[in-house]
């Protein structure tokens, strides 16, 4: 597994590259619409050419999971 962070406006932003496909993990004291849009514009970043949040935990500390595609 591929492990790196990417610096943006968040407490903690990492992507990680397995075998069964490209995720972003997004933590910050953030709305989840205000994650969310960072996510989106990570995965842009990243030449993505999408995203699908796959997770979100937490009530005013929130962490959100979303798979990448290309």
């Amino acid at each position: 597994m591929l492990f790196h962070s990417v610096s943006i406006a968040a407490d903690s932003v990492a992507t990680s590259h397995t075998s069964t496909g490209e995720y972003i993990t997004i933590t910050g004291n953030d709305t989840l619409d205000g994650l969310t849009t960072k996510i989106a514009q990570i995965a842009k970043d990243e030449g993505a050419t999408g995203y699908k949040v796959i997770g979100a935990t937490g009530d005013d500390y929130l962490t959100v999971n979303a798979e990448i595609y290309r």
